[in-house]
């Protein structure tokens, strides 16, 4: 029978990790990483609304600068240097991002308004509340990422815990294979690939994703174990074989 496996039958973390686990814990981190930028930006902001001071600033360049996204879109940003003297301070510089519409409406060598930190004059708002208006967007998205990692981390817990509990206690069979076939999913520039299979009752079963190395030496009509769980069948290549 091909698709028996030698190896120590997989844990549920290494299930988890095998089922798309990797996935919940990059995205765990993403949301760290967004949510300590924004409470950042929402000290920034505070500095900026409690300490901020205005100044008149002269435009020295207009300029843009492109970004190819990974879809092959042109994203343009929009920028200007300007340059101010802080009370009591030096001339200083910024070169800055701003809106398109901010862009459109000054000239170089015309002057505009920003807003600057007395002890660090480097630190300027050329928009008022730009730092308040980006911590607010940082923390809905990371509230909207939250829901969607809880989903996540339910979805994919719930199916290595299934698969477990199928290798421990669920009726074991042989199945035959009926195809290897492409999913629509790749990771690192290769394609996964799932293997087919169809049951005695003649129902499909599919494995999850593997490479094509993985799963290139079956053909149609081999055998293959399976355990069925309480809602779905699952390979013994997949979750490991249960002791004899």
């Amino acid at each position: 029978m091909t698709g028996e496996i030698g190896q120590r039958p997989p844990s549920v973390v290494q299930l988890f990790l095998k089922m798309g686990g990797w996935f919940v814990l990059v995205l765990g981190g993403l949301i760290l990483l967004i949510s300590v930028v924004g409470q950042s930006n929402f000290k920034t902001a505070e500095r900026f609304e409690n300490e901020g001071r205005l100044a008149q600033a002269e435009v020295v360049k207009k300029y843009t600068s492109e970004h190819r996204e990974p879809d092959g879109d042109i994203e343009i940003t929009y920028r200007l240097v300007a340059q101010f003297t802080p009370t009591g301070g030096d001339l200083t510089k910024v070169d800055r991002s701003v809106p398109r519409s901010f862009y459109d409406d000054v000239e170089e060598g015309g002057r505009v308004e920003l807003l600057y930190l007395p002890n660090q004059p480097s630190k300027v708002e050329l928009t008022r509340g730009a730092n308040r208006a980006g911590a607010t967007f940082l923390s809905r998205l990371s509230l909207v990422l939250g829901m969607i990692w809880l989903v996540a981390l339910w979805v994919v817990g719930r199916w290595a815990v299934a698969g477990v509990r199928a290798r421990r206690f669920g009726t074991r069979e042989e199945a035959l294979v009926s195809e290897v076939k492409q999913s629509m999913i790749t990771i690192n520039g290769r394609a996964r690939f799932r293997l087919v299979w169809v049951d005695a009752q003649g129902r499909e079963g599919t494995s999850l994703l593997h490479v094509w190395d993985d799963l290139a030496h079956f053909k149609t009509g081999d055998r293959v174990m399976i355990y069925h769980g309480v809602k779905r069948s699952w390979w013994a290549g997949d979750i490991g074989t249960r002791p004899e």
